[in-house]
C-alpha cells in the first residue's frame, strides 16, 4: 500500500525512513507554524524577546501540558529529554553513600548523564538486569539496598522497545522512600500519559519523536513536592524570574537561558494538532496491522521478536553475527533504508519503527535486506 500522507513530509523519496523513534520527522504544517513564528521573532525582535516570548510559550504550554494530563505549572519546555535528566541530576541533593539505581534497558545518554554527576558529587550506580518478559519490579527489588535512593527507568525503552510499568514502579519507589525518575522520551503521542495520576517525581518527554512537534521540543514534568530541589542548571535571567510573567520560578529556571530560538517549542501545539487530525485514526488500521504483517515476515528469516505491547516500535533479535555499523550502512547503501541495528547485551538487534508515511515497498527492502544478509553470514 502506498503510504499517502508521504506528502506531508520533506523525507527523501528513495529512502524508506523505518527508524522514526529516533528522531522523528516533523510535517510540513508544522513546519510551517514554526517558520512563521521565526519570522514573527525576526520581525519584532526586542518586542518578541522583551515582552511577548513568555506569555507564548506558556499559551503553547498549556495545550501540551492538558494532552499529557499535567497542570500547567508542573510543566516546563526543554530542547530535549536528555537536557532534562541534566536538570535532573543536578537537582537531587546526592553524594558520598548514596546510590541510584539503573537497568540494563536504559538509554546510553542517560547511562552517561549519571556517571558524570556520580564521579562528579561521589555517590555511585547500580544497574538492575531486567531478562525480557521479566518482572521490572521484582528485578529492581533485588537490586535495590540500603543506599538506595533514586530509580530511574524509561517508559518505553530504546533498544528493546518494550513499554515498563512505571506508574507501579513510581509506587514502589514511593513505597521505599526513592526518588522516581521516568524518561518518557518515547511516550508523547505514543502511549497514553496522564501524569497527574502516574505518581512518579520526575518525567521527561520528547514532543519531536513521536507528537510531530520540530527538533528541540520536550517537556520536563515535577511534581509539586520536588520542585523546591529545583535549580538553576544553566545560569541565566531565569535566576531572577521577576520578569516571568506568572510562571513558578523553577520553570523560569528552566525555559529562561538567554537569548535563543523558541520557535520549536511554539510550533508544538501544531504537532498535538496533526496527530489529532491525521494520525490516531490511523494508528490502528496501518500502524499496527503493518506490525502485525512485518512480524510474521521477520519470523519466517529466523528473527526473533521481542515482546511487544502494541507500540509503534519493536525490536527484533537478527538470527546471524554481523558487525552493527557495517549492516545498518548496508542496509542503507544498498537497499535505501534507514534501519538502526545494534548489539544489546550481546545481542544483535534491528528496531523498525513504524508511522503512516511508510511505504509497504520500502518494508519489503528492509526485508530482503535482512534476508541478504542472513545468506551472507551463513545462518540456518
Amino acid at each position: 500500500m502506498k503510504a499517502r500522507h508521504r506528502r506531508h513530509f520533506l523525507l527523501d523519496p528513495e529512502v524508506g525512513h523505518l527508524n522514526h523513534g529516533s528522531y522523528g520527522a516533523t510535517p510540513l504544517p508544522v513546519l510551517k507554524e514554526q517558520w512563521r513564528w521565526q519570522r514573527e521573532m525576526e520581525t519584532r525582535t526586542v518586542e518578541f524577546h522583551v515582552r511577548r516570548q513568555e506569555p507564548l510559550l506558556r499559551e503553547a504550554r498549556a495545550p501540551i501540558a492538558k494532552y499529557l494530563g499535567a497542570e500547567l505549572d508542573d510543566t516546563a519546555f526543554v530542547v530535549n529529554t536528555t537536557t532534562a535528566m541534566n536538570w535532573v541530576a543536578h537537582a537531587l541533593p546526592l553524594g558520598p553513600g548514596d546510590e541510584v539505581l539503573l537497568n540494563d534497558h536504559e538509554y546510553g545518554a542517560v547511562f552517561r548523564v549519571w556517571r558524570v554527576f556520580a564521579a562528579e558529587r561521589g555517590f555511585s550506580l547500580r544497574s538492575a538486569p531486567i531478562p525480557l518478559g521479566a518482572d521490572p519490579l521484582t528485578c529492581l527489588e533485588a537490586h535495590r539496598n540500603e543506599r538506595t535512593r533514586a530509580v530511574v527507568v524509561s517508559q518505553i525503552t530504546s533498544a528493546t522497545a518494550q513499554l515498563l510499568p512505571v506508574q507501579q514502579i513510581g509506587a514502589w519507589a514511593r513505597g521505599r522512600g526513592l526518588w522516581s525518575i521516568v524518561d518518557g522520551a518515547h511516550a508523547p503521542g505514543h502511549v497514553a500519559v496522564d501524569l497527574a495520576r502516574l505518581g512518579v517525581d520526575f518525567w521527561m518527554g520528547n514532543l519531536h519523536k513521536w507528537l510531530w512537534a520540530p527538533k528541540g521540543a520536550a517537556i520536563l514534568w515535577v511534581a509539586r513536592a520536588c520542585q523546591e530541589l529545583m535549580k538553576p542548571l544553566i545560569v541565566s535571567w531565569g535566576v531572577e524570574p521577576t520578569t516571568a510573567l506568572g510562571e513558578p520560578d523553577w520553570v523560569a529556571w528552566v525555559q529562561m537561558q538567554a537569548t535563543r530560538d523558541p520557535s520549536a517549542f511554539l510550533a508544538a501545539p501544531a504537532g498535538l494538532e496533526y496527530q489529532r487530525r491525521y494520525h490516531e485514526p490511523l494508528v490502528e488500521r496501518y500502524c499496527f496491522q503493518r506490525m502485525h504483517w512485518l512480524t510474521q515476515r521477520m519470523e519466517q528469516l529466523g528473527a526473533q521478536p521481542l515482546p511487544w505491547s502494541k507500540l509503534k516500535m519493536r525490536a527484533f533479535e537478527l538470527p546471524f553475527s554481523a558487525e552493527p555499523t557495517r549492516l545498518h550502512q548496508t542496509l542503507f547503501e544498498k537497499f535505501r533504508v534507514e534501519l538502526p541495528v545494534y548489539r544489546w547485551e550481546g545481542i544483535l538487534l534491528t528496531r523498525f519503527s513504524l508511522q503512516h508515511y511508510v511505504d509497504d515497498q520500502e518494508l519489503e527492502r528492509a526485508l530482503q535486506g535482512v534476508s541478504d544478509a542472513r545468506v551472507g553470514a551463513g545462518s540456518l
